[in-house]
């Protein structure tokens, strides 16, 4: 990575600061040359100056990192501006990392969990878009993927979403809220309803899949995508009164009966996942970058159905871990077993 040029849009946001701790950390990219990376944000944040491994990094407007022409660019800004300029960073000469939903659903795209096998994800690329799934399809994917060559075939979500997932605003709603304690929505909210005292739809309504939300819709397109397997899938999913990190209840559904300490042997040695049968949940996640897979167990009432509690830091592991973790495999240096 040191003679690498590594943009990194949207540096100021809730997402871009977990990428800089994660890059600082050394752990998936060893090897970091400050003098190589570019700070990049809005233009109410261009001049700023960000502490990052012992340097001052001035941020830049995204004009200017374009000029630079990166070889590599983690982008966090949202779907509109990744519209806009990912293809003129591509246009330079860049692989572009986007976080956002602008590019998931297009089949050309690849669609990225490092740890979980995928031939789209070429090494040898040398420029294009690589889109970031999103948060809860991420820990999903995870997973799911031990059993998905088990003849597991139909998954039942019922997710629950942190505030975070929605960015500062949704973060500072929850705290607006919480002060007042009136029962009313924060002026800052985004939120379809208030969120302190509770449980919300996580968005608007999907404008593709009738009666279910644009969360929920994403989860059903991407897990499959992200798998490379025709794999059913139907969610739920809410927004709850939690800072950080988001979690679901899964049911999974095989075609043939299958052993339960079977599958939780094949989970205690899978990839970014921590089995536990301890009572953990999202808060126990933050800062780590793998899935908590708990209350592990075989449906009374169906014997080739198993149900289980999920959760994951969706700063980490649904965003800037996972982010970094593909620019660690397109350089090589990915390890699945390197994960806080």
């Amino acid at each position: 990575m040191e003679n690498k040029k590594l943009a990194i849009v949207g540096v100021t946001g809730l997402v871009g600061g977990v990428v800089l701790e994660i890059l600082a950390s050394e752990k998936i990219v060893p090897h970091i040359n400050t003098n190589n990376l570019l700070f990049v944000a809005s233009d109410k944040s261009v001049g700023k100056v960000i502490p990052f491994m012992g340097k001052d990094v001035r941020v830049m407007s995204v004009e200017e990192a374009i000029s630079k022409k990166p070889d590599y660019v983690i982008m966090s800004a949202g779907a509109t501006l990744s519209k806009e300029v990912a293809p003129k960073f591509v246009e330079s000469g860049a692989i572009v990392i986007d976080n956002s939903s602008a590019w998931r659903t297009l089949p050309e795209i690849p669609l990225i969990v490092p740890s979980i096998p995928n031939p789209s994800l070429d090494e040898s690329m040398t420029s294009g878009i690589i889109a970031n799934p999103n948060c809860v399809a991420i820990m999903i994917a995870i997973a799911i993927a031990p059993f998905v060559d088990l003849g597991a075939d139909m998954i039942l979500v019922s997710a629950m979403q942190s505030v975070s997932g929605a960015g500062y605003k949704g973060t500072k709603a929850l705290e607006e809220e919480l002060k007042n304690n009136d029962g009313a929505k924060a002026s800052i909210s985004t939120f379809v309803s208030n969120i302190a005292g509770n449980i919300i739809p996580a968005t608007s309504m999907s404008a593709t899949v009738p009666k279910y939300n644009d969360e929920e819709a994403k989860m059903m397109f991407e897990v499959p995508k992200i798998l490379g397997k025709s794999i059913k899938i139907s969610a739920q999913s809410n927004r709850v009164p939690v800072p950080r990190g988001h979690s679901a209840m899964m049911r999974v559904f095989f075609k043939e009966e299958q052993s339960e300490e079977k599958l939780i042997d094949i989970l205690k040695n899978a990839p970014q996942i921590k089995y536990s049968e301890e009572p953990l949940g999202p808060y126990d996640t933050i800062g780590k970058d793998y899935v908590i897979v708990r209350s592990f167990r075989q449906d009374v009432n169906n014997p080739k159905c198993f149900e289980f509690f999920i959760a994951s830091d969706n700063l980490r592991v649904g965003a800037a871990y996972n982010a970094v973790a593909i620019l660690g495999k397109l350089l090589g240096v990915y390890n699945e077993k390197n994960y806080s």
